[in-house]
Parts: structure tokens; C-alpha cells; sequence
């Protein structure tokens, strides 16, 4: 690999640096009244971003050269991911805050964080999977927390950072899975090529709002041309093909998806033609080429402005999730059999825990508890998520990741919190990856002490879901003047 993941970790930078510039944002539209998001649970000083990004910039180069010299353990690249996972994500989450003014979402916050993190995790050569599935779940965890406290609010660039995140640690896991070289490395030279087409279409957008109008046919050029000379560079079989057919659905789903839409219906269209192109793109090169066409179709999405239009590509992604669990040695020797019990388990329980997770992201009318009372709920989610493949063994598991994706497509009927469903959805995918790769091969439970840790389990989730009970919304008073008082 040599200096690539470095190369690419330093685009990631010039990302966030170019975030945290004073005119780091394009002006918005004159003649309409700018949007202001809520603010984040707690008060950040301007200048505050600096200090965590270069800290999580040296902790992961400190730690990705300690992984690849084998000083750490499996456990402890768990806790690496975790805590670089949800640290980038806040920090997207900061830097998008910063400049509260403008209607137009974050585009480098997130695919600076998602480059930074998969590109320097890239380098631990044993442990790398369980550092990519701890990232998913501490950046879900921080998504949450801020979708929590800022429910209403569109412009989340912490969902954004969970879903590049989940896309780019898929193609890079299922392309390492790969005998030949140059997958790996087109794969890294895949997510360098967004981050500098992320740059070019910042610029782009600076020029006026007709200018960013063609950031989304820009950007199709960008990763459709460069991606196709890069596929072609790799050897893989129809890797011409690939890029362009992921930037391509993107440009689709751009102009097929409103961002402020009300109505369903044109997302859940876009995420059944991300489906689609995911199964051509499976039968040209399995599960690397969908992991690279959902990555360019999320990416440049995100990059050209259209995080909303982004969720389409979800499911598409969290397939590759599903893949990477089949592909991973001989871990997992079951099949996604509906005829089996605990398959279906599994994927009605991954189906279930995301859609509960982003419902408690959302405010409800006169509800004042605060984003902290997301913690219980995203703690019962980890408990479910990861208590599912232990007592019900690795078939359960892949229903449940199955399942995960299927909670993405479902997400997207669901008006008040749909923009949390994709990273609640990797949140549980991650937790659920971990449960199985972790556990020893040995750990076989019968069917009493089954029964047993049922019980256990389902105590604690009834003490996680009691807050869940008593957070109760205060009664919105509603106008009751009839119409012949009003008269």
C-alpha cells in the first residue's frame, strides 16, 4: 500500500481545514431568509474544532503505526474504533455546527472524517475488521446522540459520517478479502479520488448558485473518468464499468430527490434503483464492485450537497456489510435461509432495532427531556444488537445484518427520522458484526442456559427501555376556537 493511506488521510485533513476557515462555506441564496439548525446539547467555542481534530489526527497515526508494528490485541482495537469512530463523527458534527447561518450542508466535514478514519485504520494489517465495525458503532452512537438533539434538523453531517464510514470499511475489507494486489489498492485510491473531487466541487460552489447546480454532473465526470482509468488500472473485471455506473445512479438520485421533500415516495423510488444497480454491480465483481459503487453513489451525493438524496444508498452499503460477514474466512458457514427459525429472528430483530433507535432521535411535540435520554435507548439497541448472535448463533446473525439493510429501505417512510435510519442501521450492524467475529468458536450455549440469558437480557432491556416509558412529551395546547366563535 505504501504512502496511499497517508496520502489519503492528508486529503481528509485539507477537508476539515478548509471546513474551519472563516469562509469556509458558499453563500447562500440572498433572496431566501437563512434556516438556523438548532444547536448542538452543549456550547462550542469557534475556535474549539481545532483542538480535537489535530488530537484524533495524531492519536490515529500513533495508533494505526502501533497496529501495524502488532502491539495491540483485538480487544483494544475494539476500543480503538470505537473511540475514533465517534470522536470524527462529533467533530463533523462541530464543524458543521460552526456556521449556523448557512442553508447549504456540510460536505467536507463528513468526507473528511470518513477518509481520515478508514484510510489510517487501513493500515493495521491484523485487527483491521474489528477496528472498521467498532468505528461504525461509536460514530452511530455520537450520530444518535446528535440527532437526538437536533431532531428536526437536516443538515446532520454525523449521519453523513456514519454512512461514508460503513461504505468505505466495506470495500476496503471485502477488497483486502481479495488475492490480487490491486484491488486493495484501487479501493484506497477510490476514497482518495473522492476526497479531492469533494474539494474541487467545494470550489465549484463558491462560483454562484448556478455553478453549484453542476456540482452533481461535475462530480459524475470527476469519479466517473478518473474511476474508470483507476478500474481499469486494477484488473478487476469490469472495473471500467464500475465507478460510473455508481456516480451515474448518483447523479439520478440527485435530480429524482428533492431535499426538502414531505413525501416519501421519490426516496423510496431512488433506494429501489440503488438496489438494482447494486445487483448489477454484485454480478460484475460480487460483493467489491457493489461496496465501490455504493461508496461513489453515497460520496458524491454528500459531496454535491444532496445528504438526504444520500439515504437511497443505504441499503446498498449495508449489503456490502451483509457481504463482508460471508466473505470472512470461515466464520460464518450458514446462508441466508428463511426456512430456518433463527434466520427469521434475526431479520425481523436487525429490521427492528434501527427503526427503534432513530424513533428515539426524534422530538416529539413538547418533549424538553434533553439528547442525554438517547443514551438508554442507544444502549438497549447495543444490548439487542449484540445479544442476538450470542444466544442465537451466527444464523441469527446474518438475518440480523440482513435485516439492518432492510431497516434503511423501511427508514424512508418514515417522515420525522428518516435522515438517522442509515447510521442507527450501521450502528447495529457493527455491534452485531462484533458479537459474532468476537465471540470463540467454542462458546456453544444449550438450550436451558439459552432460556436463561434470555431472561437476563430481557431484564436489563426492560430497565434501558424504562426511561423509554417516562419520557413523556408534555401536552401541546391546540387552538379549540370553534368556527362559530370565530366568526
Amino acid at each position: 500500500m505504501g504512502m496511499l493511506p497517508l496520502i489519503c488521510a492528508l486529503l481528509g485533513l485539507v477537508a476539515w481545514i478548509i471546513e474551519l476557515l472563516p469562509a469556509g462555506r458558499p453563500a447562500s441564496d440572498p433572496d431566501t431568509p437563512p434556516e438556523l439548525p438548532p444547536a448542538l446539547p452543549f456550547d462550542v467555542p469557534t475556535a474549539l474544532p481545532w483542538a480535537p481534530a489535530l488530537v484524533a489526527l495524531v492519536v490515529l497515526i500513533i495508533a494505526a503505526f502501533a497496529g501495524t508494528a502488532g502491539l495491540f490485541d483485538h480487544e483494544q482495537f475494539l476500543v480503538l474504533g470505537i473511540a475514533t469512530g465517534g470522536l470524527v463523527t462529533l467533530i463533523a458534527a462541530l464543524l458543521e455546527q460552526r456556521s449556523l447561518a448557512s442553508r447549504e450542508p456540510s460536505t467536507l466535514a463528513p468526507i473528511g472524517a470518513a477518509t481520515i478514519v478508514v484510510s489510517l485504520l487501513s493500515l493495521i494489517p491484523e485487527g483491521r475488521t474489528i477496528a472498521f465495525a467498532g468505528a461504525l458503532v461509536g460514530s452511530g452512537l455520537v450520530a444518535g446522540l446528535v440527532g437526538r438533539s437536533c431532531g428536526s434538523w437536516h443538515r446532520s453531517a454525523a449521519s453523513s459520517t456514519t454512512l461514508l464510514l460503513a461504505s468505505g470499511s466495506a470495500l476496503l475489507l471485502l477488497a483486502a478479502m481479495r488475492p490480487e494486489e490491486r484491488l486493495h489498492q484501487l479501493a484506497m485510491l477510490t476514497l482518495g479520488l473522492i476526497a479531492l473531487t469533494a474539494l474541487i466541487l467545494r470550489g465549484i460552489a463558491f462560483a454562484g448558485p448556478a455553478a453549484a447546480r453542476l456540482r452533481l454532473p461535475i462530480g459524475l465526470l470527476l469519479i466517473g473518468g478518473a474511476g474508470a482509468a483507476l478500474g481499469q488500472y486494477s484488473g478487476l473485471p469490469n472495473g471500467l464499468l464500475l465507478p460510473i455506473l455508481g456516480a451515474g445512479t448518483a447523479l439520478i438520485l440527485g435530480l429524482l430527490i428533492p431535499e426538502n421533500q414531505s413525501s416519501p415516495g421519490p426516496a423510496l423510488l431512488g433506494a429501489l434503483i440503488g438496489i438494482a444497480v447494486a445487483t448489477v454491480a454484485f454480478g460484475f465483481a460480487q460483493g467489491t464492485g457493489m461496496a465501490l459503487t455504493g461508496l461513489c453513489m453515497a460520496a458524491l451525493l454528500i459531496a454535491s450537497g444532496r445528504p438526504y438524496a444520500a439515504i437511497a444508498a443505504a441499503p446498498c452499503v449495508l449489503l456490502g456489510w451483509h457481504r463482508v460477514l460471508q466473505e470472512y474466512g470461515d466464520l460464518l458457514n450458514s446462508t441466508l435461509n428463511p426456512n430456518q427459525h433463527y434466520v427469521l429472528i434475526g431479520l425481523l430483530l436487525g429490521a427492528g432495532v434501527p427503526a427503534l433507535l432513530a424513533q428515539q432521535t426524534h422530538d416529539e411535540p413538547g418533549d424538553t427531556t434533553g439528547a442525554w435520554w438517547w443514551i438508554p435507548a442507544g444502549l438497549l439497541g447495543v444490548l439487542i444488537a449484540g445479544a442476538s448472535p450470542l444466544l442465537l448463533a451466527d444464523r441469527a446473525a446474518t438475518g440480523f445484518l440482513a435485516g439492518a439493510a432492510i431497516a434503511s429501505l423501511i427508514g424512508l417512510m418514515s417522515v420525522p427520522s428518516p435522515r438517522t435510519f442509515p447510521a442507527m442501521s450501521a450502528l447495529a450492524v457493527g455491534v452485531a458484526f462484533l458479537a459474532i467475529t468476537l465471540t470463540p468458536p467454542e462458546f456453544l450455549l444449550t438450550r436451558d442456559q439459552k432460556v436463561t440469558w434470555l431472561f437476563i437480557v430481557g431484564g436489563l432491556g426492560l430497565l434501558l427501555a424504562l426511561p423509554m416509558v417516562l419520557r413523556r412529551p408534555k401536552p401541546v395546547l391546540t387552538d379549540t376556537v370553534s368556527a362559530a366563535e370565530a366568526v
